[in-house]
């Protein structure tokens, strides 16, 4: 018996610690490799920088991430791109020629995706004209933005990629408004808590040596009060518990509990809400030894314990819950574990 009840218990702080974490999408800025060559063996190292300025800074005021190439020099801290921009120019007397060409990364026929071209008398617009290219033809085509998975987003914020620290704190900001606000609005429209269910009784102790399993119910009803990230929800507890024994003379002893505890729940707005609660009262203790008059009494008892409730909307969910209870019968303590489950309601 014993073994069963370690093992509900293992299930329960199982089913406690595990979250049910929606499924969330995240997305980075997309990497451009923006390269300049010449088509004729002569190249004007000057000229080169001019045209590769020009096309990394309208890339970055269109929202890309860029990294520039030299030739075949790649930057030591160079990131996987997600497409190439190559611009090739050519001068002919004082005419220039330009054409801006981008294909995807790793795309083995290098098939364009956008291009553009321009061609006059080099003159100090050079930069306007190759940054019209880019906004007029190149950018429209290209996305901004590639959705990116939780764990890759985690695993690029650790180390300390900005996009992706930015994107989590965000997340977790949101998260935690959209929470505490549907959350919030719940309750205030239905705070009122009721709960009923059944319970098994395993006695512990001394009161395990004549003391079989034990069965029983118990009725709650509170009313969640918002706390934070927590909802505070004291309760009236009331229930009733058949326990058979196997003393000499056939006895039943019937116990009727009713008292008040704190419940302790989670403000989270997932499906699983795990919850604590303690509480105290008195018990209405009566032995029905067969053959002889019943004898009762009220002792009083206090008890603590944990659990989850799964919501299936805001007005209905089904609980798991065990808890520990010790009642005080003069020098003697009464005490066992109580595991159960049953409904609860929000109105």
């Amino acid at each position: 018996m014993r073994r069963n009840v370690q093992i509900l218990l293992i299930i329960l702080l199982v089913l406690l610690t595990s979250g049910v974490n929606a499924s969330e999408s995240f997305s980075r800025p997309v990497v451009i490799s923006a390269t300049v060559a010449s088509v004729s063996e002569t190249e004007d190292a000057v000229l080169a920088e001019v045209i590769l300025d020009a096309v990394v800074l309208q890339l970055r005021l269109e929202g890309f991430e860029i990294q520039t190439i030299m030739g075949d020099s790649w930057p030591p801290d160079a990131k996987e791109q997600d497409f190439l921009l190559k611009s090739e120019y050519q001068i002919t007397g004082n005419t220039i020629s330009i054409n801006i060409r981008s294909s995807a990364s790793g795309s083995k026929s290098e098939e364009s995706i956008a291009d553009g071209s321009w061609s006059g008398p080099l003159s100090i617009t050079l930069d306007d004209e190759i940054q019209k290219i880019i906004h007029n033809e190149i950018a429209p085509f290209l996305p901004r933005s590639i959705e990116v998975s939780r764990k890759d987003t985690e695993k690029a914020a650790a180390a300390g990629t900005a996009w992706a620290v930015a994107a989590i704190g965000v997340s977790q900001t949101e998260s935690k408004q959209e929470d505490s606000t549907t959350l919030n609005a719940a309750n205030r429209k239905k705070p009122f808590q009721f709960d009923i269910g059944g319970i098994l009784t395993v006695p512990l102790s001394d009161t395990a040596t004549y003391a079989r399993l034990g069965y029983g119910g118990q009725i709650s009803f509170g009313y969640a009060i918002p706390a934070g990230s927590i909802f505070l929800v004291p309760r009236v507890v009331i229930g009733g518990i058949w326990l058979p024994t196997e003393a000499p003379i056939p006895t039943d002893i019937f116990i009727i509990p009713f008292g008040l505890d704190l419940k302790i729940s989670s403000g989270s707005n997932q499906p699983m809400l795990p919850y604590l609660h303690i509480g105290g009262g008195g018990s209405w203790f009566m032995v029905i030894p067969e053959g002889s008059p019943t004898q009762g009494k009220i002792v009083p008892y206090a008890d603590a314990g944990l659990g989850i409730d799964f919501r299936f909307g805001p007005a209905f969910g089904i609980y798991a819950d065990v808890f520990f209870r010790a009642m005080f019968e003069g020098s003697l303590i009464l005490y066992g574990i109580y595991p159960g489950v049953g409904t609860s309601l929000r109105f």
